[in-house]
Parts: structure tokens; C-alpha cells; sequence
């Protein structure tokens, strides 16, 4: 049997009726009783007893929406945020050429054009000048546009001749050749060509994903478009005793036919792995342009961005999936987007629906959501930060990006989420980021804490998560500083000492 006890500092709780407490004990995972830490200790003889030292305890965080396949395959990619000119980031590539040898694949990511010198995405002939002779794909920093050399177009076998894929834009030059940037769907042309990690490896890479967001208190993680190989490694490292998280699965939208055929509900698993439904695009990204917006972007007249499904196909998804009660998770960055998806859901089906990003809403589609009410609308706050030529995108709709103050006035439930490797794992920083920006939008943050613990709770299915009460999780982080009382420009500098899921430690920094 497994008993815990946590004393000697200042337990928040998140349950307003009882919102701080002097202890807390957890027994098999289970939050068994809270109070005086001698009401604890009677309660749960011969419990360990976990002094913290006057430090500030809460429960675990949730990020609603984090890639762990990516983030943990970036060890082996190149790092691209970084790069300032194409000419740096070919420098990159030749000395990875040179590292790797004739043939094997270099990939990388996280370039944006907004950042390098040139103000454009690489092409093909830029990669080729740094290697003809190893296939190149470097996605960039939204993951919805790519660079590829002629090597790698070659290899899947993409010319002049082929047509864009359903959803996807190749890139073509004024003599119909590809340039070799790639958007949205058009990416997956190069992907399916490169070898997948094997099951060993993959169990490794999301072993160092979770690892890395339980160093900042994430004890909960929405893993959204997983596939069936991410699943069996997660399986895996659950049968070892290796997850050391809690993880909701979103499989990529191809699997729902399968989930239904199998009869799986949404929910399916236990409270450590659980499948919670799946994921789809709606359209593209804001920095990549294929947002779908109802007018055109500012600085490309004329182009509205790529809408990725139609009406009828929203819709068809939405009823398959409710059925089952399986959640549908929509990625709808813009107006256009969202106006698409609000249309295509009713009272009847908006329960099991996820509004992923909703970057650009503007009050009409806000009230909408308020008629309808999704799930949860899982917000990336770092975003606010990161899109900083958000007016030069969208010009004066920009008030209306990332409209967090908004949704929470209207009743919606707002998730935060990083979008890792998109943004930043550290929860803090997307805190920091929701609660420091200037304008209308600011929130407090009693409401960004929220966002990342109640909040993530109902968007990952798990009613009563984030919460610390008498028969809830035993998931608690315990930090340095009290974040209700540091200024918010500070939340970034809050250490997590300690990290505990059911009960059990599984990060320590003490």
C-alpha cells in the first residue's frame, strides 16, 4: 500500500470551499484526507511523511494539447528556432551533412521566416547548396509548413506532374516546378517516405517528453493526432512501470472509424492511459498563412488562407463521433475556421467537441461558442509572445486574437495547452504570457492558474481533476514560490521541487 503524507507548508486546493490546507494524504493514489497535519497523520498511520519545508503546494498541471512525439524526437533533430538567415541555417544542415554522411536524413525544426534575414521560407535550392546528398526536410516552427531539398522530393517521388494533395499546397515556381516548400497536407508526401522510429525508440522519445513536463509540474498531458505506434509504446512504458504521467490520447482522425468499429467509448483505459477521442485540422497556421480567414490576410491581398474540410464533412465527423461519445478535437485557428465548425455543431453534438487554438475570434464567433458551448476551447497563451507580426497578418482583427479575458467572461471553459514543440513546455511561461501582455485581453492569474488545472481537468475528460478534495487524484506539485502572490512578470522564475502522480514522486528537485 502506498501512503503519502505532505505538511509544514501552504496546500492550495482549488476547492473553494476549503481553499488552503495545513497537510494532505494520499493513499493508493487517492487523495484520502485533508486538514490539520495531525488529523492526517491519525488518519493514515505509517504514511511517509513529506515535510515541505514551507514551500507552496497545488495540484499537478494539465497541458491540454502537447505533441510528445515531436517534442521528444527533437534530440535528434535540429534546432532551428534559433536560426537568423537562411545562410545560418544552411551552415546547420552542412555540418549535419557532414556529421551523418551520404543518404541518411536530416530533419529539422522550428525556422520562421518572420526571424530570418531574407523574410521567406527556404526552398529547395537552398538546401541543395547545403546538401545534395542527403534527403532534407525542416519543418517549421507551426509544424504547418515545410522546406524539403530535390533529394527529398525525388525520393517521394513528387515533380510538376503530381497535384497537390487534398489539403495541401505544393509550392510551384512560374515554370510549374516545385520549390520545395510544402504546406499543410502536402508535408505528408515527404513524412510517409521517411523511415519511422522503431517501438524502442519511440518509447524513449515520449519517456523524455513527459520527463521534461514533469520538471514543470505537468502531470496530466492531452497527446492529440497520436497514431497506433504511439499508443503501443505508451502501452509499453506503462506495462514496465515507466509512465510516470497521466496521458489522454487524441488519434489522428484517420483512426475513428476503427475506435467505432471496436466499439471504444470515449474514456476508454484507466486513469494513467486513456483514449480520449481524436484530432483533426480545420486549417493551417497564422504565421504559415493558411489559417482560414473570412477576409484576406493584410499582407497578401487576395489569399484568405485553406480550409480543410467542408460543412458537410464537419458535420458527417461530428455525429460518427458522438455516437460513441468519442471527443473530436478541431484545430480552427481562423475566423473562417471556426465560423465553419460553429455552423457544423449543434446543443445536441457540442459536448463532445474541442476548439483547438481559436486564435482569431471576434465577437460574433465568440457568442457562438457561448450558444453552442464546447467542451473546452484549449488556448496556447505563449502564442502571444511568439506572434508578435500578429497585426501585420490581420491588421486590425488582430484585438481579437487570443481573446482569453473574453472567453472566460462568456462562460466558456478555456484550457491552457503549449502546442509543444511549438511553444514552450514550461506551463509558467504560458501563465506568465496570459497574464503580463497589455490590452483588454490580460487575465488574472487566479484564471490562468485555473486554465492549467480545473480547466485542463474538464477538457482532457477527467471531471473533478485539478482539484485537491477527499477522493480525487493524488497529483501534486510542490514549487518555490506562492504564484498567487508573486507579480505575474515573475511566474516565469517559480522552480517546481517536486512533482507527485498517484501518489508517488516522480520528479524531485529538493
Amino acid at each position: 500500500m502506498c501512503k503519502i503524507i505532505l505538511h509544514n507548508g501552504k496546500i492550495y486546493t482549488n476547492d473553494p470551499e476549503n481553499p488552503t490546507v495545513e497537510a494532505i494524504g494520499i493513499v493508493n493514489g487517492v487523495i484520502e484526507v485533508l486538514g490539520s497535519f495531525e488529523k492526517v497523520r491519525k488518519a493514515i498511520p505509517g504514511g511517509r511523511i513529506v515535510d515541505l519545508e514551507g514551500r507552496i503546494a497545488l495540484p499537478g498541471l494539465v497541458d491540454s494539447h502537447i505533441h510528445l512525439n515531436s517534442l521528444g524526437s527533437l534530440a535528434a533533430s535540429l534546432d532551428l528556432t534559433k536560426c537568423n538567415s537562411i545562410e545560418e541555417l544552411k551552415l546547420m544542415v552542412r555540418r549535419e551533412s557532414e556529421n551523418r554522411g551520404k543518404g541518411s536524413w536530416i530533419i529539422g525544426r522550428g525556422w520562421d521566416q518572420e526571424r530570418l534575414y531574407e523574410k521567406r521560407p527556404p526552398n529547395r535550392w537552398d538546401l541543395d547548396e547545403a546538401t545534395p546528398s542527403n534527403p532534407v526536410l525542416l519543418v517549421r516552427v507551426c509544424g504547418h509548413v515545410a522546406s524539403v531539398n530535390s533529394l527529398a522530393l525525388r525520393i517521394a517521388g513528387v515533380s510538376r506532374e503530381t497535384p497537390d494533395p487534398p489539403g495541401g499546397i505544393i509550392e510551384r515556381d512560374s515554370n510549374g516546378e516545385p520549390t520545395g516548400v510544402l504546406y499543410e497536407n502536402a508535408i505528408m508526401l515527404i513524412k510517409r517516405v521517411i523511415p519511422p522510429p522503431s517501438t524502442e525508440q519511440l518509447e524513449t522519445m515520449l519517456s523524455k517528453a513527459i520527463e521534461e513536463g514533469l520538471k514543470y509540474g505537468i502531470t496530466l498531458f492531452g497527446f492529440p493526432s497520436a497514431t497506433s505506434s504511439d499508443m503501443r509504446a505508451l502501452m509499453n512504458l506503462k506495462s514496465k512501470g515507466l509512465l510516470k504521467a497521466r496521458v489522454g490520447v487524441m488519434y489522428d482522425l484517420e483512426y475513428l472509424d476503427h475506435l467505432l468499429r471496436l466499439g471504444i467509448r470515449g474514456g476508454f483505459g484507466d486513469g494513467k492511459l486513456y483514449i480520449l477521442g481524436v484530432k483533426t485540422f480545420l486549417d493551417g497556421s497564422l504565421g504559415g498563412r493558411t489559417a482560414y480567414l473570412r477576409e484576406e490576410y493584410s499582407d497578401r491581398p487576395g489569399w484568405r488562407g485553406k480550409l480543410l474540410l467542408s460543412t458537410d464533412e464537419l458535420k458527417y465527423i461530428v455525429r460518427k463521433a458522438h455516437v460513441s461519445s468519442i471527443i473530436v478535437a478541431f484545430h480552427a485557428i481562423g475566423d473562417g475556421a471556426l465560423q465553419t465548425l460553429l455552423s457544423s455543431i449543434d446543443n445536441n453534438t457540442s459536448s463532445i467537441v474541442r476548439i483547438e487554438h481559436a486564435s482569431v475570434s471576434p465577437p460574433d464567433i465568440i457568442e457562438k461558442m457561448r450558444e453552442t458551448m464546447p467542451m473546452a476551447i484549449v488556448v496556447q497563451p505563449h502564442f502571444v509572445i511568439s506572434d508578435w507580426w500578429i497585426k501585420d497578418r490581420i491588421g486590425e482583427r488582430a484585438r481579437w486574437a487570443y481573446p482569453f479575458k473574453t472567453f472566460i467572461e462568456s462562460g466558456l471553459v478555456v484550457a491552457g495547452s503549449s502546442d509543444a514543440p511549438v511553444e514552450p513546455v514550461n506551463p509558467w511561461k504560458g501563465m506568465w504570457a496570459a497574464t503580463s501582455r497589455s490590452g483588454p485581453e490580460r487575465i488574472t492569474v487566479e484564471d490562468a492558474i485555473k486554465m492549467y488545472t480545473i480547466n485542463g481537468g474538464i477538457a482532457m475528460g477527467l471531471a473533478g481533476y485539478g482539484m485537491l478534495v477527499k477522493g480525487g487524484y493524488g497529483d501534486i506539485i510542490v514549487v518555490d514560490e506562492d504564484p498567487f502572490k508573486v507579480e505575474p512578470n515573475k511566474l516565469t522564475s517559480i522552480k517546481v521541487k517536486m512533482t507527485i502522480v498517484g501518489g508517488r514522486m516522480v520528479y524531485s528537485n529538493y
